[in-house]
């Protein structure tokens, strides 16, 4: 394994062990018995209320809120996606419809959609495009039975 693999592996070993898929249901106690209040704040609750609702067995009921609502991951699979580029700006679904209007010179649709980000920082329509997508075969990729956070 070259430096640079292994410092991928452990990048990713790192994001993997940070999932609330994954690390949410190690730390949780047995369902309590009665009515249990959680409180959950940042972008992450809602995945952390999901794995809550996947650990306990049963019906649940509850309300999340976040400040921009559920995190929506986001890939870029472009031959005009910026190499080694990771954008920091919130984006929701709209950002998508956002994306097209403002490439294309469309008027918005609705009003959230004009307010959305337009993802355009993600790529690079003025320079070459690439020739060859990257090599992502090396890239470990969890199991669902695999559990992987060691904490």
């Amino acid at each position: 394994m070259t430096p640079v693999e292994l410092l991928k592996s452990m990048f990713q070993a790192a994001v993997d062990a940070a999932l609330p898929s994954i690390c949410v249901p190690a730390h949780l106690p047995p369902r309590p018995k009665g009515r249990t209040v959680i409180i959950g704040a940042g972008k992450a609750s809602g995945a952390m209320a999901k794995a809550l609702e996947d650990a306990w067995q049963g019906p649940l009921e509850g309300l999340v809120v976040t400040r921009y609502g559920y995190r929506v991951p986001f890939v870029a699979v472009s031959p005009f996606a910026r190499k080694n580029y990771v954008s920091h700006t919130t984006a929701d679904h709209t950002s998508i419809l956002k994306f097209i209007e403002k490439r294309f010179g469309l008027p918005a649709l609705t009003n959230r959609d004009a307010a959305a980000h337009d993802l355009l920082d993600m790529f690079d329509f003025a320079g070459a495009p690439w020739a060859t997508p990257p090599d992502l075969s090396g890239v470990p990729v969890p199991t669902d039975d695999q559990n992987i956070c060691n904490v």
